[in-house]
């Protein structure tokens, strides 16, 4: 069958169709995470839930105790629910003696496998038998260069305005981490009325995201050849840790992916935006900065700048920097980026 995506699962649950089998899986535990609390919540009435709904952990069962609760009829109701959830402590001996059951399920009972952080073979018979009798969803987690897009829609589902740059800086500071973005929006949701937009200003005030010193912006500083704004980062960030949520590693490893990502820009020439946005990792709106980072960094130049950050890694790991505190290491890390 056709990849399903979350928001056409979510649909078909919630118009209370549901299949004999299904299978979830996948790395992005997000998605996962909603669908599960859905079905555990929504999917029989709470009156029935006593006698139709079995809920089990994947460590505590074996495959005779699935398919016996499975095979049992709802009790004066239409249908059972039979959720193992972290599937994944299951074994692959006890989970692969399900296919009998993949074989010939019983249609009043609504059997749910969640397979957390991992993800199936598609070649095993187990698989494709319950993708033939029933529905298979893979959580996948979000490419990086579709997560302000995402984000973006996210902050629309919740009933708010959000403009692409602020969805951006979200996504370069908050990472791909999903659950964490949800929780931030959910802070930010509490204090706003519905339908207000979210600006950086009202990121920088409960999230904690300077608009002027964050990451996000020495990136910029530093792409641009702005070497005052580069500093005015630098030191905040270096006299103020706390505040700034500044880490070393952090720092680094974005600037790493920063380089990494002008490094691929020379390589693109006569790509697509959506290809070269793609390649690249980020959101198409901002191809027209990484064309002035390239100008800025020529290809030697930004090998140059990455083994730097290498050997910056190294430092601020205790490794020939004589015990330089981090904010130290920053300043000499940028100068040379800078120079």
């Amino acid at each position: 069958m056709a990849q399903i995506s979350f928001p056409e699962l979510l649909k078909q649950l919630q118009s209370r169709k549901f299949p004999p089998i299904l299978l979830l899986h996948g790395e992005e535990g997000f998605f996962m995470d909603k669908i599960t609390h859905w079905i555990e919540n929504e999917a029989i009435p709470e009156e029935q839930k006593g006698f139709n709904q079995t809920v089990i952990y994947g460590r505590d069962v074996d495959a005779v105790t699935i398919v016996n609760a499975a095979r049992r009829f709802p009790m004066m109701a239409e249908r059972q629910l039979v959720l193992i959830k972290e599937a994944q402590g299951l074994s692959d001996k006890e989970y692969e003696k399900l296919q009998s059951y993949f074989e010939k399920p019983l249609g009043s009972t609504f059997l749910v496998l969640a397979f957390k952080s991992k993800v199936l073979d598609k070649r095993k018979k187990s698989y494709k038998t319950a993708d033939d009798k029933g529905l298979v969803f893979l959580s996948e987690k979000v490419k990086d260069y579709q997560l302000a897009k995402w984000i973006e829609g996210f902050i629309h589902e919740q009933g708010f305005k959000v403009a692409s740059e602020t969805a951006a800086i979200m996504a370069e500071y908050l990472g791909n981490n999903l659950s964490r973005i949800a929780s931030e929006v959910e802070k930010l949701a509490i204090n706003l009325q519905p339908g207000a937009a979210i600006t950086v200003d009202l990121i920088e005030k409960y999230i904690g995201i300077s608009r002027d010193y964050n990451v996000f912006e020495l990136q910029n500083a530093i792409g641009r050849k702005d070497t005052f704004k580069a500093f005015q980062i630098v030191n905040y960030f270096a006299e103020s840790p706390k505040a700034s949520n500044f880490s070393m590693p952090v720092c680094i490893g974005s600037l790493y992916s920063f380089f990494s990502r002008i490094y691929n820009y020379h390589y693109q020439k006569g790509a697509s935006q959506q290809q070269m946005a793609a390649a690249l990792g980020v959101n198409p709106y901002f191809l027209k900065d990484y064309d002035t980072y390239a100008r800025n960094f020529s290809l030697p130049k930004t090998k140059k700048s990455i083994g730097i950050l290498l050997e910056y890694d190294l430092k601020s790991k205790g490794l020939g920097s004589n015990e330089t505190e981090d904010g130290e290491l920053l300043k000499e890390m940028v100068y040379k980026l800078m120079a």
